[in-house]
C-alpha cells in the first residue's frame, strides 16, 4: 500500500450442487457486517438468475451470490452496473465440489459470557446446514489449540464439540491457524475453508517478537490454497492481521461489534445456501448508504437481467489503537493514535477530529496526533473518517483518555540577531483558550501577549520581574525572579545565554 502524504489535518491515500455452495452463502451472509441485501430474493425460473446476496468488501470488490433454477446451468458473459456506472465483472467461483471446513473459535477468557455463546450457536447453525457429503472439524483455541471434533466425527461430533467449548486464558491465534491448515492439507479434491473468529491479539507468539511469526503464518495461508474467512469480534481483535489473513486466503474479513450481530449473521445463512455462482465486480470505494446493482448475463444461451438494491455499511473498514508509549504524563508530548484501514490506496482522504476540533493526521505510518493541552482532562471521543471528495466511505471512533496537566510557565533570556537582550516567557494551560502571558515590574505591566509566548526587550541593568500566566484576569500560574545583568556571548551566529532561569 502506498503511504499517504502528510497534511496538517488530513492525509490523502495515493493513489454445482446448491447445498455444496455453502461457502458462498457464508461469504454473503457475514457481509451483513458490511453490506446487506435490501430486496428479498425470489425463486429463479428456467433461464433466469436470482441475486441471493450482495457483499461489498473493503478491497474494492462487490461479491454477488447467484442462484439459477438448474444448478448445472452455466452463467457466462456477466456485465455489471453499480449506481448507473458499468464495472468489470467476472465469474469467481462455480465449481460444485464438496466442502471441508474447519471452524476455529477463540475460547480465551475475554470471550466469556454472551460472545462465546453467540459464536457457539452461530457455528452450530452453520453445521446443521451442511450437506451430508461435506466435512467439518472444530478447533477451540485459548492457551493452546484443541481439536474439539475431527472430520471423521461428522456433523454430530462437530455439534458436540461446539457444545463443550470451555474457556482458557491466553489467545493462541497463530497456532490455531497452523492446526487448521494442517487438518485441511490432506482434504484433496474438495473446497477447503477456514472460518476463524477471534476477539484478541495472539499472546503466545514467543520470544523474539511476533513479527516473524506473524509473517510466517500469513505466508502459510497464502501458500495453502485454503479459503480464509476471518471475523474480528470487538474492538480489541487484531483487525490488521485478520484482514490480511483473509486477503491472503482469498476470503472475506468482517468486523462484528456485538454478540447479537454475530447471531443475526448466521441466522440469515439458510436463505443463501442455494447460491450456485459467485460473481466478483471491481469497484472504487463505495460511500456508506444505499446502492443499486444491475447484472446482465448469458444463462443457458439466453440473455437475462437481474437487479438488487444493497446498502454499504462499511463497518470495520477502519480501526484505531492508542499507542502504549504515547503521552500519559504532563509534558510528555502528543497522544498518538494509530490508524489502520483495509481500504485500498487511491483517491481517499483521512481526517480526524475530537468534537469540532480538527486533529493533525500524519502518515508513514498513518497516525493521529492529539495535543493533550488542547482538551480538558478526562475522556475525549476521537473520530477518524476516510472519504472521497464528496462522500464518507468509512469511519471509526475511540475514546482517548487525556491526562491532567499542571499549567506550565517558563522564562529564558536570549539575544536577538541585532544584539538585544530579550526575555522569553512561555506558558500554557490545559483546555483553556485565550491565555495571556504578563511580565510586571514593581506591579506595573511592562509586557503582555495573548498566546503561548511573550518576547520583550530586557533592561541592561539587574531587574526583578513578576511573571504570570492568566486567563480573563485570573492568575493560573506565576513566578517571581530577581535577574542579574544578562550576559550574552556571540560565537558567529550562535548565541549562548548565561542569564537563563
Amino acid at each position: 500500500m502506498t503511504q499517504p502524504t502528510v497534511s496538517s489535518h488530513a492525509v490523502a491515500l495515493p493513489g454445482g450442487h446448491a447445498s455444496r455452495r455453502w461457502w458462498l452463502a457464508l461469504l454473503a451472509t457475514f457481509a451483513l457486517a458490511g453490506t446487506f441485501l435490501a430486496d428479498a430474493p425470489t425463486v429463479a425460473g428456467a433461464g433466469e438468475i436470482d441475486i441471493v446476496s450482495v457483499d461489498y468488501q473493503s478491497d474494492g470488490r462487490v461479491t454477488v451470490a447467484l442462484r439459477t433454477a438448474d444448478p448445472a446451468t452455466e452463467v457466462r458473459n456477466v456485465r455489471a452496473v453499480v449506481d448507473g456506472v458499468p464495472y468489470p465483472a467476472r465469474i469467481a467461483n462455480e465449481a460444485a465440489l464438496p466442502v471441508s471446513v474447519v471452524i476455529a473459535i477463540d475460547a480465551s477468557a475475554s470471550m466469556e459470557g454472551q460472545p462465546l455463546e453467540a459464536a457457539r450457536q452461530a457455528a452450530i447453525g452453520l453445521v446443521d446446514r451442511l450437506a451430508p457429503e461435506d466435512r467439518v472439524a472444530v478447533i477451540a483455541f485459548s492457551d493452546a489449540p484443541i481439536l474439539m471434533s475431527a472430520f471423521d466425527d461428522g456433523a454430530g461430533g462437530a455439534i458436540s464439540g461446539l457444545q463443550n467449548l470451555w474457556l482458557g486464558g491466553s489467545t493462541s491465534l497463530y497456532a490455531a491457524i497452523d492446526d487448521s491448515l494442517a487438518l485441511l492439507a490432506p482434504e484433496e479434491g474438495r473446497t477447503r475453508a477456514v472460518v476463524l473468529l477471534s476477539d484478541g491479539q495472539d499472546t503466545l507468539a514467543g520470544a523474539g517478537g511476533d513479527g516473524a511469526r506473524r509473517s510466517q503464518v500469513l505466508d502459510a495461508i497464502g501458500d495453502s490454497g485454503v479459503q480464509m474467512h476471518a471475523f474480528a469480534f470487538g474492538a480489541d481483535a487484531d483487525h490488521a492481521f485478520l484482514s490480511e489473513a483473509a486477503n491472503r486466503g482469498d476470503g472475506g474479513f468482517w468486523s462484528v461489534t456485538d454478540a447479537g450481530a454475530l447471531e443475526d449473521l448466521f441466522s440469515h445463512l439458510g436463505a443463501r445456501l442455494g447460491a450456485t455462482t459467485e460473481v466478483a465486480i471491481d469497484v472504487p470505494p463505495l460511500a456508506r448508504g444505499p446502492h443499486r446493482l444491475e447484472l446482465h448475463a448469458s444463462v443457458g444461451g439466453s440473455t437475462v437481467e437481474a437487479g438488487s438494491d444493497f446498502e454499504a455499511r462499511n463497518e470495520g473498514f477502519v480501526w484505531l489503537a492508542p499507542r502504549a508509549d504515547s503521552a500519559s504524563e504532563a509534558g510528555s508530548g502528543p497522544i498518538v493514535l494509530d490508524v489502520s484501514t483495509s481500504l485500498p490506496a487511491g483517491g481517499l482522504v483521512v481526517t480526524a477530529h475530537a468534537g469540532r476540533t480538527p486533529l493533525e493526521v500524519l502518515s508513514n505510518p498513518l497516525r493521529v496526533l492529539i495535543d493533550p493541552w488542547a482538551f480538558p482532562a478526562g475522556v475525549t471521543p476521537v473520530t477518524v473518517e476516510v472519504s472521497t471528495l464528496d462522500a464518507v466511505i468509512a469511519e471509526a471512533s475511540s475514546d482517548v483518555t487525556i491526562p491532567e496537566l499542571t499549567p506550565a510557565l517558563s522564562f529564558n533570556v536570549e539575544a536577538s540577531e541585532r544584539g538585544e537582550v530579550m526575555g522569553v516567557l512561555t506558558g500554557r494551560a490545559q483546555g483553556v483558550a485565550g491565555t495571556t502571558l504578563v511580565a510586571r515590574q514593581n506591579g506595573m505591566i511592562v509586557a503582555q501577549e495573548q498566546g503561548t509566548e511573550l518576547r520583550f526587550a530586557m533592561p541592561r541593568n539587574g531587574v526583578s520581574l513578576d511573571l504570570s500566566l492568566e486567563s480573563n484576569g485570573r492568575v493560573l500560574r506565576s513566578v517571581a525572579h530577581a535577574l542579574p545583568q544578562a550576559t550574552v556571548v556571540s560565537e558567529g551566529r550562535t548565541w549562548r545565554t548565561y542569564a537563563a532561569i
